[in-house]
């Protein structure tokens, strides 16, 4: 079993990679190509890092309302450096400037076409074009990037779009059921990948691919809680799947077969008592009264804890083709770190990113996503990524 990102707790990132001599093993079975790093390429000079400040900060406590976020999902900063916010909370695309400042909105809440009750997901299509996803009405719409409303499809399958291939067909997952899915104890469902063009044609099923390991606690709380997450990425002419439990990413073409294999020689994290603890506590936060509180500490004292953690958190590819992986910390560690591998699945290094803050895009120079603040206000914050 492995440590439970269980109900809020978010896998974040504290190690560095080793900084040793450069060693990578690769293997190639059948077609596959499996690269097993066990240090890191780069030096101390060699890293990459963010700037200390944001280039770019849009968002605010109060005045223009142009600029509060809230559920600012995704972003995205176009070719000219315009920055496009997916702001859920208003179901709105909302255009700025390079600058950060406010330009125009598109969309809005409601069923109607450009319209959004589930806007979760936007990319740009094509030069001149911004693709954004409705997750409740399984529905894709097109805007120029001017934000003009072009046209919009219904998909048909529900799930959750997690990215676009270069010919801008759609991979989407949708959970598979299964026979034992209402019984209790620790269960790891599957996942239905689908591919489907942009204007809403069913492409290909893709299959079945292990999908987020849950403890079902359905005759106590009739709810159930997350512990090792599969988390995806696409680029344009590939996907990646990990499962968490292990350092091993998997690649696979847009058809689907399997054709290479991102792992790290590395233990994963063991779980203690006091990480117990820590966890505890930190779910008890939001507990409004002591009632609640004792209620909550015994609900979460009989949850199986596993005895190790995820092997990573989340995934993201950037605009050259690197893999980013972010690395497993216990609770109550701080610093977000990413683990990165070039185009070739060889380990580069670690760089750090700021606490509370979620990476929407990654580019050549830049990293793109949403910061929150100590009062949980929103903000999307665009960082320099620089090289040596």
């Amino acid at each position: 079993m492995r440590w439970a990102s269980i109900i809020t707790l978010a896998v974040t990132a504290c190690t560095a990679a080793d900084n040793g001599d450069r060693y990578t093993v690769v293997r190639d079975s059948g077609g596959i190509t499996i690269v097993e790093s066990q240090h890191a390429a780069w030096n101390t000079r060699d890293a990459w890092r963010l700037s200390a400040n944001p280039a770019v900060e849009i968002g605010v406590v109060e005045g223009d309302t142009h600029y509060q976020l809230f559920r600012a999902n995704s972003s995205l900063r176009l070719p000219d450096g315009t920055i496009v916010v997916a702001n859920a909370g208003t179901q709105e695309l909302r255009w700025f400037d390079p600058q950060g400042t406010y330009v125009r909105t598109a969309g809005g809440r409601g069923g109607g076409p450009g319209e959004f009750e589930g806007l979760g997901w936007v990319a740009q299509l094509g030069e001149d074009s911004i693709i954004a996803y409705d997750q409740r009405h399984s529905r894709v719409s097109v805007f120029d990037t001017e934000g003009e409303f072009g046209r919009a499809q219904t998909l048909g399958q529900r799930g959750l779009v997690l990215g676009m291939f270069a010919d801008g067909s759609l991979l989407l997952t949708s959970r598979a059921m299964g026979a034992d899915d209402l019984s209790e104890g620790l269960r790891r469902r599957s996942d239905g990948l689908y591919r489907y063009a942009n204007t809403g044609e069913f492409l290909d099923s893709l299959g079945l691919f292990p999908g987020t390991e849950r403890i079902l606690e359905i005759q106590r709380t009739g709810t159930g809680s997350s512990v090792d997450s599969t988390v995806y990425a696409v680029t344009d002419s590939a996907f990646y799947v990990g499962t968490q439990d292990r350092y091993a990413i998997t690649v696979h073409n847009p058809d689907g077969g399997l054709i290479g294999s991102v792992r790290r020689q590395q233990d994963n994290l063991t779980v203690t008592p006091a990480h117990i603890e820590a966890f505890i506590e930190q779910s008890l936060t939001e507990a409004t009264d002591d009632v609640e509180r004792r209620r909550s500490r015994a609900r979460l004292s009989y949850l199986p804890y596993p005895e190790s953690m995820p092997a990573y958190g989340r995934i993201r590819v950037d605009t050259d083709g690197n893999l980013w992986v972010e690395e497993s910390c216990a609770p109550g560690d701080q610093r977000p770190r990413w683990t990165v591998f070039d185009s070739q699945h060889r380990m580069l290094g670690t760089v750090a990113t700021p606490v509370n803050f979620t990476i929407h895009q990654i580019g050549s120079d830049f990293v793109l996503g949403r910061w929150t603040d100590d009062f949980d206000v929103e903000h999307i914050h665009l960082y320099e990524l620089e090289k040596t």
